[in-house]
């Protein structure tokens, strides 16, 4: 299943979080990578779209359905750990590892889901 999600790093996640991805098999680019660090957040979102690729963030601003519709993009994971800890980083990639091995990628196409703690919610268009 791994090979199925594109994923579209904003420059907030943690590069930690980026080589968990990687390290679990899903195909990653990250903004910085592609030459958009520090681009706003609409910019953000349209690379995501043109890459067919699901967004993960931290930055709530991205999750404001007002400015920014679950149909203007291909899906967002929005990430929220508990705390910045090791534990509870490490509890965040758990659930989002379990969020990747329960849904497809098709589940997740205008669709925001939050990733907190030790769970994930999904809210579809």
């Amino acid at each position: 299943m791994p090979d199925k999600f594109a994923f579209l790093i904003d420059e907030c996640v943690l590069s930690k979080t980026t080589q968990f991805l990687r390290t679990n098999g899903f195909r990653v680019k990250t903004v910085q990578e592609l030459g958009l660090a520090s681009a706003v957040n609409g910019e953000v979102i349209n690379l995501a779209r043109s890459q067919g690729a699901i967004l993960l963030t931290t930055d709530i601003g991205m999750a404001n359905l007002e400015v920014y519709p679950l149909t203007s993009h291909h899906g967002l994971i929005l990430l929220r750990p508990n705390d910045e800890s090791p534990a509870g980083i490490e509890d965040m990639h758990t659930a989002l590892l379990k969020l990747l091995k329960t849904v497809l990628p098709s589940d997740i196409r205008g669709s925001l889901c939050v990733v907190d703690g030790k769970k994930f919610r999904i809210r579809k268009a």
